[in-house]
């Protein structure tokens, strides 16, 4: 695993993304992403998996984690 510095930032940049999606990405999803903050190898350097990724920003960006997680409303038409 990466120092401090290199996960907290990590996790900025990926809870923002999500944040701007409006949904949390499973990895195949995630992968196919163009427009990808970081690489799925570096993830897997910092954190040893997407999945621990996943579960360190619950814990540590849980605002961004609620803004990308919550269902989008249905459209009134």
């Amino acid at each position: 695993m990466s120092n401090r510095a290199q996960v907290k930032k990590a996790l900025q940049d990926m809870a923002m993304f999500f944040a701007e999606k409006g949904e949390i990405l499973d990895q195949a999803s995630y992968v196919k992403q163009k427009d990808k903050p970081i690489l799925l190898s570096n993830i897997r350097r910092i954190f040893r998996s997407y999945s621990r990724m996943l579960d360190m920003m619950k814990r540590n960006e849980p605002e961004l984690w609620l803004q990308a997680s919550k269902p989008a409303l249905p459209k009134v038409k």
